[in-house]
C-alpha cells in the first residue's frame, strides 16, 4: 500500500471485500507458480470530501488473450469455454465484481497477455474521515530503528521490491540487491547494519559470508534470513550467524521488529534513549508544546511502535519503556500529562506500577493520568485498574478511534 492511501474511509467494507475476494481467488486459482500481489494506490477524487482508491491485482499466471479480455467481465463466460478446460467455475464472479464496483462510482479492467500473468486493475470512490484527511499529508515518524542502514539482498524482484520501498519510507539508507556480488560488493562500500538475506541469492556462498563475520569481529552486517512463506521456522546449519528469521508475507511492523531484534542482538543501538533535555529540544524544534507528553509502557516491541507512532503523528512527544519498573522512574524524573500502561509486563506489571506512581504523587498535589492497556475488557478488569489508582483502561489492540477518544476525554486540546 502506498504511503499516501488513508488509512481509514468511510465506505461499503462488504462489498470491497467481496469484490477482493473474488479477483485475489481467481489469481490463486489460474496460477500454478509464482505470486499474487495485491497493491493499493490513491488517485484524484472528484471531490476534496471523497478519495478514489486504486486497486491492482497481479498476478503470473496463465494469462487471457486479447479478444477474451472484455468478454470475462460477462455472467457464465470463461476465456477457456471448452469441455475439457482444466479450471472450474461458472465465471460469475467477475460479472459480480464488475457490477458492485459501477456501483462503487469505480470502473474495473485487466492488462494481460497468454503465458504473462495477468493484473487486474479498479478504482472506487469513498469518502475521506475528517482527522485521517489532515493526517495522511503527514509523513509517519520512524521507530526507534530509524538510525540503521539495511542492505536487502533477495533472488524474488517482487519481494525485494516491497521489501526496499517499505523501508525506505522508516530509514535512512536502504540499498537492494539481486545476487551474491551485488551484495558482496555492498557490502565493501557501505558497512552496512542489518543484512536481510535471501538465500536463494544467485551464487550465494554461505562460507564467504561467514568469513566476513569472522573478519568484522561478529560486526556488521546482523542478519536478518528471509524465510519463505511456507517455512515460517529455520532450523538451518549454517556458517554464518543469524541474528533474526522474517518469514515472508512480512507486514511493516513485522520487518522492524525483526530489524530492531537482530541489531540488538549484534549490539547495534539504532538511537541513544532521549533525555529530558533531549526531548524538550525535540518539542521546540517540532512546535510542539514542551508538556504535551505522553509515557507509553509496554513489553511488546511492535504494539510499542504502533502506539507510539500513531501518537507521534498528532505531535505528541512520546517516551516508550518496556517495563513497569522503568515507567516508574521516568514517571518520576520527567513530567507528562499521560501514562498509557499495560498491565503485564516484566519485573513490574501495570497495576505495581500505577501504584507505585500513585504512593510517589502523596502530598505533592499532582496527579498523571494513567490508562491501562489491557487484552481483556471485563467490569472486573477495570474495577482491578481503578483499585490500582488508573483511571481508565483501554483494550488492546488499540484501535485508533477509541484511543483518541481517551486523550480527548484526558487532554483535550488547549
Amino acid at each position: 500500500m502506498q504511503r499516501d492511501v488513508p488509512a481509514l474511509v468511510d465506505g461499503d467494507a462488504g462489498r470491497l471485500r467481496q469484490i477482493l475476494f473474488n479477483l485475489i481467488g481467481n489469481a490463486i486459482k489460474f496460477t500454478a507458480q509464482g505470486e499474487v500481489l495485491v497493491e493499493v494506490a490513491s488517485g484524484r477524487a472528484p471531490s476534496p470530501e471523497e478519495a478514489l482508491l486504486h486497486f491492482a491485482v497481479h498476478d503470473t499466471g496463465i494469462g487471457i488473450a486479447k479478444e477474451h479480455q472484455e468478454s470475462i467481465f460477462h455472467a457464465f463466460i470463461q476465456a477457456d469455454g471448452s469441455a475439457t478446460r482444466t479450471y472450474g467455475g461458472t465465471g460469475l464472479g467477475l460479472a459480480i465484481a464488475s457490477e458492485l464496483i459501477s456501483m462503487m462510482g469505480g470502473h474495473i479492467d485487466v492488462e494481460s497477455a497468454p503465458g504473462e500473468g495477468s493484473t487486474f486493475h479498479f478504482t472506487i470512490i469513498v469518502k475521506r474521515q475528517s482527522r485521517q484527511s489532515v493526517e495522511e499529508e503527514q509523513p509517519l515518524p520512524a521507530p526507534a530503528t530509524s538510525q540503521l542502514s539495511v542492505l536487502v539482498a533477495s533472488a524474488n524482484s517482487v519481494s525485494r521490491r516491497l521489501l526496499g520501498d517499505t523501508l525506505r519510507e522508516w530509514l535512512p539508507l536502504v540499498e537492494t540487491v539481486n545476487n551474491a556480488q551485488a551484495m558482496l560488493e555492498a557490502l565493501r562500500r557501505h558497512p552496512y547494519d542489518v543484512l536481510l538475506l535471501d538465500e536463494q541469492l544467485e551464487g550465494f556462498d554461505a562460507a564467504t559470508l561467514a568469513t566476513r563475520q569472522a573478519a568484522d569481529g561478529g560486526g556488521p552486517p546482523a542478519v536478518v534470513l528471509l524465510l519463505p512463506h511456507d517455512r515460517e521456522t529455520d532450523n538451518g546449519d549454517r556458517p554464518f550467524a543469524v541474528a533474526a528469521p522474517l518469514p515472508l508475507p512480512a507486514s511493516p511492523a513485522d520487518m522492524l521488529a525483526a530489524i530492531h531484534a537482530a541489531a540488538d542482538k549484534a549490539g547495534k543501538t539504532a538511537v541513544p534513549p532521549a533525555g529530558p533535555a533531549d526531548r524538550e529540544a525535540a518539542a521546540g524544534q517540532a512546535g510542539v508544546p514542551q508538556k504535551r507528553r505522553i509515557l507509553v509502557a509496554e513489553d511488546d516491541y511492535i504494539n510499542r511502535v504502533l502506539i507510539t507512532t500513531i501518537l507521534e503523528r498528532e505531535k505528541w512527544v512520546v517516551t516508550a519503556v518496556e517495563n513497569g519498573r522503568l515507567a516508574v522512574d521516568e514517571a518520576e524524573t520527567d513530567a507528562y500529562e499521560l501514562i498509557l500502561m499495560d498491565v503485564q509486563m516484566p519485573e513490574m506489571d501495570g497495576f505495581a506500577a500505577a501504584a507505585a506512581i500513585r504512593a510517589k504523587e502523596k502530598g505533592t498535589g499532582r496527579h498523571i493520568p494513567i490508562v491501562a492497556l489491557t487484552a481483556h475488557a471485563m467490569k472486573a478488569d477495570r474495577e482491578r485498574c481503578l483499585a490500582a489508582g488508573m483511571d481508565d483502561y483501554i483494550s488492546k489492540p488499540v484501535e485508533y478511534d477509541a484511543l483518541f477518544a481517551l486523550l480527548e476525554k484526558f487532554l483535550p486540546k488547549h
